[in-house]
């Protein structure tokens, strides 16, 4: 197994970053960053395999990182026909912007397309809680960027079949329309979708499970529900939050939840949503289960039952 400690692209500028010009533009928020960094997890180095997994670690936006995340989703490759695995980083809260977070991940995913080569249909997407979030996040970027330039979910496809009355397109529109291609699709482990005031206040699972979850619990709520206000008012947190966007042309989602867990009222309705938007959405839910329980699965049969789960989704679905 190799790992490459840190990975760069200059994408977004075309030039090179210095670490000053890096620092200073990280300093000036939401896209500043040009840079990727992250951990890229070849399990055969002499045999690389077509298929990643693009893995973003949780942490409310506030914690985590792709270090911590290593063992588990190194495993989630072997298991998954012994796939590539990149971790990217993104930056975190206080220090920086939930919008910050979502700009990494989006360049992170541009560089694995137009740095690396990896072919979108070869990519599988795997969020973690906040994870999860910006998961759905890039996913409804890609569509939504393909709306703003008028191309189909589909128009990427080669169809043999028809081949009068076909426009030439420039080779930049032909980059931009493969980088702009849905990946294989994505598994959202007990995502964390909704920013907005009343579901972090208002009764539900949320406020209400915080007695059974041993992860969301009193503590996390009131630490770190404050900075989420940072995020904009009212109008903003329910635009920026994924349930409460379209979720039209988004690939297939596998999703696991517990019953019991705070998230499960917001993972229940992005599922209804998600669905009703037209999106394949295979869910698996367990019940008495904390938040994130798969991560726990060297220690409980069901953390490894929902591990097996997704695992056999991505099998079927993105292999």
């Amino acid at each position: 197994m190799s790992y490459d400690m840190k990975d760069t692209c200059r994408i977004a500028t075309g030039v090179h970053v210095t670490d000053k010009e890096q620092h200073e533009q990280q300093k000036g928020g939401v896209g500043g960053s040009t840079v990727v960094t992250g951990y890229y997890i070849q399990q055969n180095p002499s045999k690389p395999s077509d298929h990643v997994l693009f893995w973003l670690y949780g942490g409310a936006y506030l914690a985590g990182d792709s270090e911590g995340n290593l063992p588990i989703a190194e495993k989630f490759g072997q298991w998954c026909n012994d796939m590539d695995v990149f971790l990217p980083n993104y930056r975190l809260l206080p220090e920086y912007s939930f919008f910050d977070s979502l700009h990494d991940v989006v360049h992170s995913y541009e560089y694995l397309v137009s740095v690396r080569g990896v072919k979108p249909h070869n990519i599988t997407c795997l969020g973690v809680s906040s994870g999860g979030g910006l998961v759905v996040r890039l996913f409804q970027t890609l569509a939504e960027r393909r709306r703003e330039m008028d191309i189909d979910d589909d128009s990427t496809h080669h169809d043999t079949n028809h081949h009068h009355d076909v426009v030439p397109k420039s080779t930049a529109r032909v980059e931009l329309e493969r980088l702009l291609t849905n990946p294989a699709g994505g598994v959202l482990m007990s995502p964390f979708v909704d920013y907005t005031v009343e579901s972090c206040t208002q009764p539900g699972s949320f406020t209400q499970y915080i007695k059974h979850d041993l992860i969301v619990n009193q503590s996390v709520i009131e630490e770190g529900l404050q900075y989420f206000d940072r995020l904009g008012d009212a109008d903003v947190r329910r635009r920026e939050s994924p349930v409460h966007r379209s979720l039209v042309g988004l690939p297939p989602l596998c999703l696991v939840v517990s019953e019991h867990e705070a998230c499960f009222d917001q993972n229940k309705l992005l599922v209804d949503r998600a669905r009703a938007d037209g999106v394949r959405v295979t869910c698996g839910a367990w019940k008495y289960m904390c938040h994130v329980w798969p991560l726990l699965s060297m220690f409980i049969p069901e953390g490894r039952q929902a591990c097996d789960f997704m695992v056999n989704w991505i099998k079927e679905n993105c292999l």
